[in-house]
């Protein structure tokens, strides 16, 4: 049994689950927020940013993905952006198209999706989401020694899209995505060269139920009683190989200072 009939067969199960049932049994769930599922088809190109990459040669990656999501239509969300964000969980599977050297890619990422002109037949969404990827075929300096893209098995995934949505019917969306898609392990081992893939997707979404989203009025975010200045501390911390021949990992840690004005 191949790597995508295993994704069709676990996205069918859970669509058709006792828990999505339960949670989306409701007409909405508290704070305005209403849930939906989503199935999306990728196709795309790697790009090859590196001489160290040269033995991958052309790659086109193949996805499917589904999602779990919920549309919030609160006052306190209108408030942040002058839109009905969406957010959620993604599950996808990937074929990296060289299975030899790339193997396969399994990923759960979290994403947040503000959506504008919710309230027309056509809307347009922004998407970014991040979260964990288990890929199947790591770099290994005998069996594996062409995979400079990634050494580990856990790696994180970033992607960043955006998306064409058409109303269908009351229950089904349409829409049409350009996303990039990046996977790398944050420099934890190497070699660590990441994989950098756009994609066209297509997608449907699934609404349980009809619902409207209440209109209002565009606020002007300047007459609110938040700081216009702000400035914000963050600590980290992390380990680094420095070079995929060397087993040693070196500790990183750092203090940032941000200041911003809106």
């Amino acid at each position: 049994m191949n790597c995508k009939l295993i994704a069709i067969i676990v996205i069918l199960k859970c669509i058709s689950g006792t828990c999505c049932k339960e949670m989306w049994a409701r007409d909405s769930l508290p704070d305005g927020r209403y849930g939906y599922l989503g199935l999306r088809a990728h196709y795309g190109s790697m790009i090859i940013h590196s001489r160290a990459l040269k033995d991958i040669g052309k790659a086109n990656p193949f996805g499917l993905e589904l999602t779990a999501g919920l549309h919030s239509a609160s006052q306190r969300s209108w408030d942040a952006c002058n839109c009905y964000p969406k957010s959620g969980i993604i599950i996808s599977v990937w074929d990296f198209d060289k299975p030899d050297i790339l193997g396969y890619g399994f990923s759960t990422l979290a994403f947040i999706e503000p959506v504008f002109g919710v309230h027309n037949r056509v809307s347009f969404s922004i998407r970014a989401g991040t979260g964990f990827s288990f890929l199947s075929k790591p770099f290994d300096p005998e069996s594996n020694p062409y995979n400079f893209s990634y050494s580990t098995r856990i790696a994180f995934p970033l992607l960043l899209g955006v998306a064409g949505n058409v109303r269908l019917s009351p229950h089904l969306n349409f829409n049409l995505n350009l996303v990039y898609n990046h996977i790398s392990n944050g420099g934890l081992r190497e070699p660590n060269k990441g994989i950098n893939w756009p994609t066209v997707a297509f997608g449907i979404d699934y609404l349980p139920f009809n619902y409207q989203l209440p209109k209002r009025e565009i606020n002007d975010w300047r007459r609110g009683n938040r700081e216009r200045l702000q400035t914000a501390l963050f600590v980290f911390a992390s380990a680094k190989q420095l070079n995929h021949a060397e087993s040693k990992m070196y500790p990183i840690a750092g203090i940032e200072i941000r200041q911003s004005y809106r």
